[in-house]
């Protein structure tokens, strides 16, 4: 079993091509030409935005929601928060928590005649969770940061603090959690010298569950949910590059963990993988139900075995990470042995004259 304990996201030195939010000079313009295809606009409803992405060049009066041999829809949002703006109940903005910062989460109006009232006050605004573009980095594996065709994810010279502990270290691990993709590709290249150090392409597209002809013509793509990376070669402040595709659908990801890991020894044959529904299903007098979705996460149980003289470093960083979220992953060959989350219970047994027995039950995030 190993961790892979998540490197602090700065977003000073993260990166993605996801829309930030927009503002009115992002607007599509019908007397704009567009010269380039990496040019993209904002079409408006209200506060709600959606973000289109150039085509073809040269690009000139034609309306990007009707147009789709010249613009390609790249993902949804909303307006950039504006005090000089009056809201209405029900419209949506993005907006940082601190003057200044970077919008990192999403707005609610409560009430009709908004105007230039906080978004940190509860009275007039409710916080509906992180905005599109950092969704993926918010610690809840159920939000999800959502774009169209691909998404590419940047880290810029990582060197800053593991979770957990004061000090800097090597990235050789990433974790890609409640994922939708076809494929995803990771480089990496020396911060200094800008070398390429590594580049790997996986596939996204499973076919555990296409067990004879008629399965693999006639269903469904299946797609792997986490991708789960652990030999990324240990170089000090990589820059790193993750570039999920899915051609002609949605590209998704819930959880971007970049960082380091930790092994903790061999997991033992019988552990458990499932997961613990928060969804609401109530039966009336008559038997029939009403059924509200709601988030579910993941849960395991392991046992673990390691050399006895591990056990001091073991628990001290059962202790380290009591309420710090870390990747537990099960086995290495099976992804969906991954959790995001706490550990509910530890406990270590000393077996054997040289080996002890740990067991632990983990607790996903949402």
């Amino acid at each position: 079993m190993k961790i892979i304990r998540p490197f602090v996201v700065n977003t000073a030195t993260v990166n993605s091509d996801v829309p930030a939010p927009a503002i009115a000079s992002n607007a599509w313009n019908s007397g704009t030409t567009y010269g380039s295809l990496v040019d993209r606009v904002a079409v408006f409803s209200g506060t709600n935005v959606t973000w289109y992405q150039n085509l073809q060049v040269p690009n000139l009066n034609h309306a990007p929601a009707s147009s789709p041999t010249w613009w390609r829809k790249v993902a949804d949002g909303y307006k950039l928060w504006d005090n000089a703006t009056t809201y209405s109940s029900g419209q949506r903005v993005e907006a940082p928590t601190t003057p200044g910062g970077v919008a990192l989460r999403a707005y609610e109006s409560l009430q009709n005649s908004n105007l230039n009232h906080a978004v940190t006050d509860p009275a007039w605004w409710v916080d509906v969770g992180p905005s599109n573009r950092w969704a993926m980095f918010d610690q809840v594996n159920g939000t999800k940061t959502i774009v169209r065709d691909t998404m590419t994810v940047s880290f810029q010279g990582i060197g800053f603090p593991v979770q957990g502990f004061t000090g800097t270290g090597r990235v050789d691990s990433i974790a890609l959690l409640n994922v939708t993709a076809a494929s995803a590709r990771i480089i990496s290249t020396d911060a200094i010298t800008f070398a390429t150090i590594y580049d790997q392409t996986f596939s996204l597209i499973d076919g555990g569950g296409i067990t004879d002809w008629y399965a693999y013509f006639y269903e469904d793509a299946r797609y792997l949910r986490d991708l789960i990376v652990l030999d990324l070669p240990p170089a000090p402040t990589p820059n790193i590059t993750i570039m999920l595709t899915n051609t002609g659908g949605e590209v998704s990801v819930g959880t971007v963990i970049v960082g380091q890991q930790r092994d903790l020894g061999a997991t033992q044959y019988g552990a458990s993988i499932g997961i613990t529904d928060y969804s609401k299903k109530e039966a009336d007098e008559f038997g029939s139900y009403s059924i509200v979705e709601r988030a579910y996460s993941k849960r395991g149980r392991f046992t673990v075995w390691t050399d006895n003289e591990r056990v001091p470093a073991l628990i001290d960083l059962a202790t380290q990470y009591r309420a710090t979220p870390v990747v537990w992953v099960g086995a290495d060959s099976m992804a969906f042995t991954a959790l995001y989350g706490f550990y509910k219970d530890f406990n270590v047994e000393i077996a054997y004259p040289t080996m002890s027995i740990c067991t632990l039950d983990i607790e996903g995030l949402t």
